[in-house]
């Protein structure tokens, strides 16, 4: 066979032609790409990027880890808002709270001593890739030469998602029931914490108050005048700011007034609120300080007596139930304010009320110790559950999200 001879034009043209055509393939394939994985793409090419989606605390989240998260999200918002599914917002903020999810998780799982093979999860695929397979041969009637064989199912679903993913995921599955199902038994220093517990009786003396009160408290202090509304819409008529009516005409003042009067309490009540919380703020370090601040606010100081550990999960004040158990800075206060030195805590949020709380008395009641060991913890599993959960809430907050996918970082 002859070679071709080629001249050093046709060379440098051939050259050319090529080079325009892998910038011509490249810019298609950029542009078809999806937009987190074109973002990527500019961010690795930049040196912007670790290849990674973003992290959860000091974990980086690799690229593939987010994607399987953000599929299985997809999947979940498909069955029950098919229009969520196609949200790209959703799928994101979905995928980042799965994640820290299953960090929080492997963190407890580490913590407990407790651990999934990979082992065991290849075993679990290579049974799922062999039903898959049965199905297919006796459901749809076809030849073994036309399925597809256990072997490739099996490649298929295993490079779906990245392994870890899949151990983290199974670790989520399982372990709060392996938690919940385990022998756990109190210690003889936790029973003694717990018969002391229940002799402790504390007396709180409260004040609540809600943001809506403190506004109309401010609008007292200061009211809106028909003159300030007045000096308002001459300003408004002088910089030419007045709406038209139908006539094309100015409005008049009778017919701006409401809408001015408005305008002013949203900003009276805005900056008002965070003034008077100032006030209150102050107030609580001085002396006898929740006798001055219900004297402020015009309210009542309630006195809750002779109430146990257990009673300070819901507090009856009035017609009022007030639910500070679960306010983790109300039980720090607890164990560390001072009784009976007038010191007030808080505001402590409970729904719309904020609370004041001076802590006026603890007495340890010996004839009401409960001497009972109390139930196992394996027969109480919401008792169980809800301390598990806790956990995990608890530990979600020290793990803040950094996106470098989608939006801007969430903290």
């Amino acid at each position: 066979m002859e070679l071709e001879n080629v001249s050093l034009k046709d060379k440098i043209i051939r050259t050319v032609v090529g080079f325009f055509l892998f910038i011509l393939v490249g810019g298609l394939i950029i542009t078809f790409l999806p937009g987190d994985a074109e973002k990527s793409f500019f961010d690795v090419i930049s040196g912007k990027s670790n290849v990674d989606a973003g992290k959860i605390g000091d974990y980086s989240i690799p690229i593939d880890y987010y994607q399987a998260a953000k599929r299985e999200c997809y999947f979940q918002y498909r069955n029950i808002a098919p229009s969520l599914a196609e949200d790209p917002s959703t799928l994101q903020s979905c995928a980042f709270q799965t994640i820290r999810s299953l960090v929080v998780t492997e963190q407890i799982a580490k913590a407990t001593g407790f651990s999934v093979s990979e082992t065991g999860i290849r075993e679990e695929l290579s049974d799922e890739a062999r039903r898959i397979y049965r199905e297919s041969v006796n459901g749809a009637g076809y030849s073994d030469d036309e399925v597809r064989k256990p072997e490739a199912i099996y490649k298929q679903i295993l490079n779906s998602a990245p392994m870890q993913y899949r151990i983290d995921r199974k670790n989520a599955s399982v372990i709060y029931d392996a938690l919940l199902n385990s022998d756990l038994k109190r210690t003889d220093g936790e029973i003694a914490v717990q018969k002391e517990s229940t002799s402790a009786r504390f007396r709180l003396r409260i004040v609540s108050y809600t943001d809506d009160q403190l506004s109309k408290l401010a609008e007292k202090e200061a009211p809106i005048s028909e003159e300030i509304l007045r000096a308002k819409y001459e300003n408004e008529k002088k910089e030419g700011k007045l709406p038209k009516n139908t006539e094309g005409k100015e409005i008049s003042f009778e017919e701006r007034k409401n809408f001015l009067k408005s305008k002013l309490l949203l900003e009276i009540r805005s900056k008002s609120q965070e003034e008077w919380k100032g006030k209150l703020k102050t107030i609580q370090q001085e002396p006898d300080g929740l006798s001055k601040i219900a004297s402020l606010l015009g309210a009542n100081i309630q006195e809750l007596k002779d109430q146990s550990l257990l009673d300070l999960w819901e507090l009856k004040s009035g017609n009022q139930n007030i639910r500070l158990g679960s306010n983790t800075q109300f039980l720090k206060d607890l164990t560390t304010v001072a009784f009976g030195s007038k010191k007030v805590g808080g505001p402590y949020r409970e729904s719309e009320k904020n609370v004041f709380v001076e802590f006026a008395s603890l007495e340890i009641n010996s004839s009401k110790i409960n001497n009972s060991q109390g139930s196992n913890l394996k027969d109480n599993p919401n008792l169980m559950n809800g301390f598990v959960m806790e956990i995990s809430q608890a530990l979600q907050e020290k793990y803040p999200i950094e996106r470098r996918i989608g939006e801007k970082a969430e903290e």
